[in-house]
């Protein structure tokens, strides 16, 4: 059974695994990332669709949209930077 969806997995673990697989080359574990989108801790799922970044899939970009703008309407801004690219959330009205 794979580390990720053991039962006994709690959110920690789970945010580590997702953090880790991330890091690993190849592909092997891409599936398993898309599969850790859809947890229910907010922490797991943006580590998820961060290390799906690293490896050129858009596949995460929803979760990180969703939580940016959740982070930058809280604090009144429409834009953020980190490292060399700036996200800019529109408005959907």
């Amino acid at each position: 059974m794979p580390l990720y969806t053991a039962p006994d997995a709690d959110a920690g673990i789970r945010k580590m695994v997702v953090y880790a697989l991330g890091a690993l080359p190849g592909d092997a574990q891409v599936d398993t990332l898309r599969t850790a989108l859809e947890d229910p801790v907010a922490d797991v799922r943006w580590n998820a669709a961060m290390a799906l970044a690293r490896h050129g899939s858009t596949d995460g970009v929803p979760v990180l949209r969703q939580m940016l703008d959740r982070q930058l309407r809280g604090a009144g801004a429409s834009s953020a930077t980190c490292g060399r690219t700036t996200i800019r959330i529109r408005s959907r009205t």
